[in-house]
């Protein structure tokens, strides 16, 4: 009798593609690019849509920054009254008068 043969299966996963090893960063314009599409244009067309894109996320943040500059002076006012209340609550809670104290 001569040597048993061996025959060595294939995985399923021998053929996949690895990818090289990228940055955080790079990672996660890669993910902008294949959710958004932009992988499909040209690089002129890219750089208007990363453009807009860019544009639109500035001014968006620009205006939230307005609006919250202008409301931190009432919600400074507001955060005061916050301890107060708090402590004329377990105040009565533990039933004594808060306005002795």
């Amino acid at each position: 009798m001569g040597n048993p043969v061996v025959i060595k299966a294939k995985k399923d996963y021998d053929c996949v593609f690895e990818p090289e090893p990228m940055s955080w960063l790079r990672l996660q314009y890669y993910r902008y690019q294949v959710t958004a599409g932009t992988y499909l244009f040209t690089y002129k067309e890219a750089f208007v849509f990363n453009t807009v894109v860019f544009i639109i996320v500035f001014l968006t943040g620009w205006a939230a920054k307005s609006i919250i500059v202008k409301l931190l002076p009432s919600l400074w006012r507001l955060s005061t009254l916050i301890p107060s209340f708090f402590a004329s609550f377990f105040m009565s809670l533990l039933g004594k008068d808060a306005s002795s104290q």
